[in-house]
């Protein structure tokens, strides 16, 4: 009688020890789902407090601005994304002379004209040059030691503070980004875009 009592307690200890683990289990899954839960909920309030934000924002299209307006010279070589995207390139970072900056103003509106006269199909064509904010940024090239000119360009930003302002003093990466933004590479030894 007495093994049976052992055995019997024995089995209530292993079932409670059983049950405790499971519900220890349980709860973990519980409280890693609940994380989680709360995880997407966070990031669904901060891009819901973010769009909002924007909303509060002006969005400033370049087709309504003057097109001796558009093209921005960068003259403050600190700017965050400006390090960030050029450093993880290798480039050493100058700013743009007058001088060079209006040959690259006038390779890129030339540019424009030709492919607007003679590229591709419509659908696939950039829109008029009048249609985008110009960022000039120059770089020297590792590999060739040529001086380039970085060209960004897109056709609209909301803004807080003006777009002349912001585009002066923030850098938009602007990679192969259809119509409405892109980027153009200006070789100043050869007087050439390059990569189009």
């Amino acid at each position: 009688m007495k093994s049976n009592k052992s055995v019997f307690t024995i089995c209530i200890v292993f079932s409670m020890c059983f049950f405790s683990c499971g519900k220890k289990h349980t709860d973990a899954k519980a409280d890693s789902v609940n994380e989680e839960m709360d995880s997407i909920e966070k990031a669904m309030e901060e891009r819901e407090a973010r769009k909002m934000e924007m909303e509060k924002w002006p969005f400033i299209a370049a087709k309504d601005f003057s097109v001796d307006s558009l093209d921005i010279r960068i003259d403050d070589l600190y700017i965050p994304m400006l390090e960030r995207d050029f450093d993880d390139r290798g480039y050493k970072l100058f700013v743009v002379s007058e001088e060079h900056f209006n040959i690259a103003r006038k390779l890129v509106k030339e540019y424009f004209h030709k492919i607007t006269v003679d590229g591709e199909s419509h659908s696939e064509r950039p829109f008029p040059y009048n249609y985008y904010f110009k960022q000039y940024i120059g770089y020297k090239d590792p590999d060739t030691g040529h001086d380039m000119i970085e060209v960004n360009m897109f056709t609209g930003e909301r803004t807080p503070h003006g777009w002349a302002g912001e585009l002066k003093n923030n850098w938009y990466v602007c990679r192969d980004g259809g119509k409405f933004f892109g980027h153009i590479i200006i070789d100043m030894e050869k007087k050439e875009l390059q990569g189009l």
